[in-house]
């Protein structure tokens, strides 16, 4: 047992099995303790909490990389994540494109509860700004965007929520507006209070009114 999972378990390619997005991995424990519990199965539960536990250590351990903590060379770990990990080699890549904004951004996404016990401060203090350079030199679609503002989130709830505000979000790539939004304004210092939120989302969400309507709730994804 390797201490994560394999995206290809049971296939092998020439460089063996391989795993791509951490995070996808974690939410699938994640869900799976979620779903002890609503079935009142604690085998079930604990079967999950004990899988994400393995997983999220693996996942720090391969996937990312810190200038105090990292297993990979200071070449490689400069890079701050691995894109994929494989039986005999990592890569800063994945199966649809190189570069630091794929190879971060598949291991933050999606963006749940637990979430925050992957995602940690002392790594996105480090990832951040290299995803937020690369950002800067090539034509990434709002998805990817979005991730990484999120996860600038964690650090900069404030300037997170002002770069995503106002973002026309694609919802048919496993985010929302709505659940951007509610990321950002649930870290600790949000930017919103969101304990007055009841039935109404806060002004400063500026989320557009259903047509011919001023008094209906505002619209959401």
């Amino acid at each position: 047992f390797d201490g994560h999972s394999w995206a290809s378990g049971i296939e092998t390619f020439e460089d063996g099995r391989n795993q791509e997005s951490s995070s996808e991995a974690l939410n699938a424990w994640y869900a799976l303790a979620l779903f002890g519990v609503a079935i009142n199965d604690s085998n079930v539960e604990h079967t999950g909490r004990a899988l994400l536990a393995s997983e999220l250590r693996g996942a720090r351990k391969y996937w990312h990389s810190t200038t105090k903590e990292s297993v990979y060379p200071a070449v490689f770990a400069a890079g701050k994540g691995t894109g994929m990990v494989w039986s005999d080699k990592v890569a800063y890549s994945t199966w649809f494109g190189a570069g630091p904004i794929y190879a971060l951004a598949i291991n933050m996404i999606p963006f749940t509860p637990v979430s925050e016990l992957y995602l940690n401060p002392a790594w996105v203090r480090e990832a951040y700004p290299v995803a937020a350079a690369a950002l800067k030199l090539g034509d990434y679609t709002t998805e990817w965007q979005a991730a990484i503002y999120m996860t600038y989130a964690v650090i900069n709830p404030h300037e997170s929520w002002k770069l995503l505000v106002n973002m026309n979000i694609r919802s048919d790539e496993g985010n929302t507006r709505t659940n951007t939004l509610w990321w950002v304004a649930s870290r600790p210092k949000s930017p919103i209070d969101i304990t007055t939120i009841t039935s109404k989302v806060p002004p400063e969400a500026n989320l557009p009114l259903p047509r011919n309507s001023s008094t209906a709730p505002p619209a959401t994804d």
